[in-house]
């Protein structure tokens, strides 16, 4: 079997968020990314030509399970 190296050259993460607003403020302010879409549960940001996708969580059950594993803590971040 041959086997083929591949290179990514760029991924677009899909987050589960809370909170919508919230989440997009703090990619802006924070960490200097763009708005390229929004809507009340989709959004996309974009900086240096890399993306992220966000969707509205669709319950608590949700965030439950995703907490500590996609979260950014900004307390103190400065960028």
């Amino acid at each position: 079997m041959m086997t083929m190296n591949y290179t990514a050259k760029k991924i677009s993460p899909m987050l589960a968020v809370a909170d919508m607003e919230e989440t997009l403020a703090f990619y802006h302010d924070i960490l200097g990314f763009t708005p390229r879409m929004k809507f009340a549960e989709y959004a996309i940001v974009e900086r240096d030509g890399q993306t992220i996708h966000f969707m509205k969580a669709a319950s608590e059950e949700v965030m439950r399970c995703v907490r500590g594993h996609t979260e950014i803590l900004h307390r103190g971040f400065q960028h």
